[in-house]
């Protein structure tokens, strides 16, 4: 063995699951095993303060398939915007502005995040499209939110910036050939992507996101 070469590892489903959900992209699900020795995923309290939900990975990838199904995700895509804006419409900034409770994000915030997650993705579709299966790495959105200080950010602003980076995406998908769609790339996190497969997920982030918006906002 070569001096300094850091041992071979092998890591099993679990672990690897574990790593993900405890990790950058999500930090703030806890991961913790049963009593069976399944791994399963503390979400924390919503924004109504109600018990603890919990999820198994299999569940979170489930529940996110749910959002968009057979659905028209490009359709989605397009309407999300719209859907953030229809919601916010006529509501005071100081409840725009106000958390839910500790840890949680307020609206400002949760538009700020879609706002620089589309700039990340914007990234990801393009680099897939160049490159043949490049690494796409992960990002603590958490530090990012702190960094960008998304609580002081303008709402108003934030859905502008998210609504122009997201039709630029969708401007880019209107030339996409089926080759092109499958094109793909490994994410440091979720492993294999596919531009179709992103473009789904963010669909499905959409949705995740409003859907906490509404409950915020009780709309």
């Amino acid at each position: 063995m070569f001096a300094g070469r850091r041992p071979a590892t092998t890591e099993t489903k679990i672990e690897k699951q574990e790593r993900f959900y405890k990790g950058k992209h999500h930090p703030k699900i806890h991961p913790y095993k049963s009593s069976a020795g399944t791994l399963r995923f503390s979400l924390g309290y919503n924004s109504e303060g109600r018990k603890k939900m919990t999820e198994t990975a299999e569940e979170y990838k489930a529940r996110f398939a749910g959002y968009v199904g057979a659905k028209d995700v490009i359709a989605m895509q397009r309407e999300a915007p719209q859907t953030l804006a229809r919601l916010i419409a006529g509501v005071a900034e100081s409840e725009l502005k106000r958390r839910p409770g500790p840890g949680k994000w307020s609206v400002t915030e949760i538009v700020a995040h879609l706002a620089e997650d589309e700039l990340t993705s914007s990234w990801r579709y393009r680099q897939m499209l160049e490159y043949e299966n490049p690494g796409l790495p992960g990002f603590d959105q958490d530090l990012w939110a702190k960094l960008g200080e998304y609580a002081v950010w303008n709402l108003e602003e934030a859905l502008a910036m998210f609504r122009l980076l997201r039709e630029a995406n969708l401007r880019l998908f209107a030339g996409l050939t089926e080759q092109q769609w499958e094109r793909g790339g490994v994410h440091a996190e979720r492993g294999k992507m596919t531009v179709r497969g992103l473009c789904r997920h963010m669909a499905a982030h959409d949705i995740n996101h409003i859907e906490q918006v509404r409950r915020i906002l009780g709309r």
